[in-house]
């Protein structure tokens, strides 16, 4: 499974924010993965405004359900960058739920 993101930089940044994708399952947290946009070898601050990049990350999941989120905070105070909805409105824990994933197992098991 490959997780594709695209981004879109509309105003400066004067740090590296860190991405979080965390993948939850029956109520616990199955997978997650910190770390800056590109692994950090395409710094945010180095992005120009209005660039749309994309970028991959792998993972290997066992069959399940996952409730998918991902998001951005500032290290090291782990406070969260903004997040509203296309209405402006503010997003809640400056979170962004993408939907669910069901990986189902090619083998049937």
């Amino acid at each position: 499974m490959d997780l594709k993101f695209w981004w879109r930089k509309s105003n400066a940044f004067a740090s590296d924010p860190i991405q979080f994708l965390h993948l939850i399952g029956n109520g616990q947290a199955v997978y997650t993965n910190d770390q800056q946009p590109f692994g950090g070898g395409f710094p945010v601050s180095d992005w120009p405004s209005g660039v749309d990049l994309m970028d991959e990350l792998p993972s290997d999941l066992p069959p399940g359900q996952y409730d998918v989120y991902t998001g951005l905070y500032e290290w090291p105070s782990l406070a969260r960058l903004n997040v509203v909805d296309a209405g402006g409105q503010a997003v809640v824990d400056n979170t962004i739920r993408l939907g669910t994933l069901v990986l189902i197992d090619p083998a049937g098991q």
